[in-house]
């Protein structure tokens, strides 16, 4: 007879199974300096190896050769970066000088006034970020919380590269409106003038969201004397209420206005876009080609989930290095929609959820409609 004791040898596996996952999964000795803790189950990001993990809300940058990806707070980090040649395969990176002494790879130095986390007093939470290259500078626009209360709100960093460290020494957010709070801002710049797109959270005062866009002075920091033009509210059955993460590029003589709509965590979520008269607008949406046409035709999203891909969302337009009309966004991976409670994702068919980065390759019809050519 076996001892009482014993663990039966099915649990004996499947412990010593998900011990072996984990250490393989878990980053070296070597490269746990230079990573943090993220979501349960996430990829660890370590500056110098490739990434594919968790990158909610990505942000693309075209500097000469080479692509810049920023992101949603993840593995711990105000501003994740990433740097690549061909907008396929990704690297962790960061601020050179925090690298080459084996320091942190945050590319974010919080001001004052924002929150910071109890267990990393020198970290926040941020959302969203944008960055641009003017006047011989970058800066980042990106969404934070101000300590004290829940409201997020929007404000700058500059840096002399586009890898960071972005250093924010305001002394106020930059746009905060009272009692909704802003979030998702787009730095976008044309004819040499400066803006800046954002959504109000227009859902804690009882109405559906909005998104503006207002006029920055030359430095890109604060905000010219003239008040926000509404571009886009939510109101179509699919959207749910809410419309956000705007993003606008001016492309074959086109204006257009991507944004994602619906709730960020339900397969619902999805990606639409509209054409604009002018970077102020109006903007207005355009007819998707349904599978299945109805009577009235509907508006259905220009990007949802399918192909292995859910819920799709945080649009970032960018033109690649052969002209190319390219489309930066997140999506969870089928079978894994939600971010995990446990490690045990580690072992399951699906793996642990992360709204991965992806890159779709667009084209565009005469009448100025857009296409989505391949998925990336």
């Amino acid at each position: 007879m076996g001892d009482s004791g014993a663990v039966p040898s099915r649990v004996l596996l499947r412990s010593l199974l998900l011990a072996a996952t984990v250490a393989l999964l878990a980053p070296s000795a070597a490269s746990a300096q230079t990573s943090r803790p993220g979501p349960v189950g996430q990829d660890p990001f370590v500056p110098f190896h490739r990434y594919r993990g968790d990158f909610p809300d990505p942000s693309v940058l075209r500097v000469g050769q080479r692509f810049f990806a920023y992101a949603t707070t993840t593995a711990g980090l105000d501003l994740p970066v990433m740097v690549s040649r061909n907008a396929k395969r990704w690297t962790a990176t960061g601020p050179g000088h925090q690298l080459a002494t084996g320091g942190g790879a945050d590319a974010l130095t919080l001001p004052t006034w924002a929150w910071r986390r109890k267990d990393q007093p020198d970290r926040g939470m941020t959302w969203a970020p944008s960055v641009a290259h003017w006047n011989g500078r970058y800066v980042a626009a990106y969404t934070v919380r101000i300590s004290g209360h829940h409201t997020m709100c929007i404000s700058t960093a500059v840096s002399a590269s586009p890898r960071g460290p972005f250093v924010d020494r305001t002394t106020a957010p930059l746009v905060c409106p009272r009692r909704r709070g802003a979030i998702d801002p787009m730095l976008y710049r044309e004819h040499k003038r400066n803006y800046l797109l954002y959504k109000t959270e227009d859902l804690r005062i009882g109405r559906p969201t909005r998104i503006w866009i207002q006029r920055l002075t030359r430095s890109g920091r604060t905000l010219a004397d003239r008040p926000p033009v509404r571009l886009l509210a939510a109101s179509r059955p699919w959207e749910r209420d809410t419309v956000e993460g705007p993003a606008m590029i001016r492309f074959h003589g086109h204006h257009y206005l991507f944004y994602s709509a619906g709730g960020w965590a339900n397969p619902h979520y999805a990606i639409g876009y509209a054409t604009c008269d002018s970077v102020t607008g109006p903007c207005r949406r355009m007819q998707v080609p349904a599978e299945r046409p109805t009577n009235p035709p509907k508006e259905p999203p220009f990007l949802s989930s399918g192909d292995g891909l859910v819920a799709p969302g945080g649009p970032s337009p960018f033109v690649d290095l052969l002209g190319r009309l390219r489309l930066a966004y997140h999506a969870w991976d089928q079978g894994a929609a939600h971010y995990p409670k446990s490690i045990r994702c580690r072992t399951s068919v699906n793996g642990c959820g992360q709204r991965r980065l992806h890159v779709a390759r667009l084209g565009v019809h005469k009448d100025g409609s857009l296409v989505v050519r391949a998925l990336g």
